[in-house]
């Protein structure tokens, strides 16, 4: 048995929306990572390895920063 869909509202979205501050962490991550990156290809001579390399370490460090801000910003829950 199926449930019907039109009872289940909103079941497809995250209980907690990400703050701004949350969504600028990740913006911050994802720029460091780049930057790593860049270096990390230079470093290796091989730009096909270290700039991904560098942009998944850097969404990994900006999520978690996302998560920590928005777990301090709780009270705020402005939302974009």
């Amino acid at each position: 048995m199926k449930p019907d869909r039109d009872k289940r509202h909103h079941a497809d979205e995250p209980s907690e929306k990400p703050t701004a501050a949350g969504k600028k962490a990740l913006g911050i991550g994802m720029a460091i990572g780049a930057a790593f990156g860049m270096i990390l290809s230079i470093l290796i001579k091989n730009m096909a390895i270290g700039m991904p390399l560098g942009i998944a370490l850097g969404l990994i460090y900006g999520t978690a920063a996302q998560k920590r801000t928005d777990k301090k910003h709780q009270g705020e829950r402005k939302t974009i």
